[in-house]
Parts: structure tokens; C-alpha cells; sequence
């Protein structure tokens, strides 16, 4: 059961052009990290483009949903970390 979820977050630039820096904006959620741009997305969901000077906007990262039971959801993120929510989080953001 792998499927795209997309979280909800605050996206700056990093000192590399591919890169950029992420925080999950989603309650229950603490994730922050550097992740390559073809993740991040504008808030209509489309590939973000170039961000000016410490510039920061709202918009999406492309996560992995790995697994969901009653219980707990697994998340795979870009960076290759595992994260475990509830599965109330991924009902609200689909």
C-alpha cells in the first residue's frame, strides 16, 4: 500500500540549488529537514519554483504512505526517514 500523502508545511531555500529546507506544519507531526525540490510543491500542488533570498512560503511535500493500520500510519520521507502518525493524520491530507 504505498501512496503519495502530501503534508502540509513551511519551505525555505537551502544553500544548494536542489535543495530545500522543510517543517510539517501538520499537529502531531514534527518533522523538519533538507529535502531535494522535486518534493516541494506550491499550495495548489504543483512543482514549486525558484524561492528569492530567505523567502519562505506554505506549500506541500510529497511524502510516501508505507503502511496504515487502526493504529498507526508509516511515513516514508525524502530524506529516508520513517515516521509514525496517527492514522487521523492521514485522513487530512489526502
Amino acid at each position: 500500500m504505498q501512496k503519495d500523502v502530501y503534508l502540509p508545511c513551511t519551505i525555505r531555500r537551502s544553500p544548494f540549488s536542489g535543495e530545500r529546507f522543510v517543517q510539517s506544519k501538520v499537529e502531531g507531526l514534527n518533522y523538519r529537514g533538507a529535502v531535494s525540490t522535486r518534493y516541494c510543491l506550491t499550495g495548489e500542488k504543483k512543482p514549486l519554483g525558484d524561492l528569492s533570498g530567505s523567502e519562505s512560503v506554505d506549500g506541500y511535500l510529497r511524502v510516501l504512505l508505507s503502511s496504515k493500520t487502526a493504529r498507526e500510519a508509516t511515513l516514508s520521507m525524502p530524506d529516508g526517514t520513517f515516521v509514525k502518525v496517527s492514522p487521523d493524520v492521514i485522513a487530512s491530507l489526502r
